[in-house]
């Protein structure tokens, strides 16, 4: 499971010459702090819904509850 979702941009290099761009991905970290996942906007699941749009929900869920309702976005 999840324990922090970042939302963002990264880059990680294929070999010494190329490096590879990844936009509006969610980065998932887990409890061992090391990155477990990433989702991109077209990744999907069995059920017909993106993967990404689920734990993008997750993400604003989790956010909700620490700033204890008050976030809208």
């Amino acid at each position: 499971m999840e324990n922090l979702v970042i939302y963002g941009t990264y880059y990680t290099s294929k070999d010494i010459n190329e490096v590879e761009v990844y936009q509006d991905t969610l980065i998932c970290i887990d409890q061992s702090r090391t990155i477990s996942r990433t989702l991109s906007p077209d990744d999907n699941v069995s059920d017909g819904t993106t993967g990404y749009s689920k734990c993008l929900c997750c993400r604003e869920e989790s956010i909700r509850k620490r700033l204890g309702g008050c976030f809208n976005g």
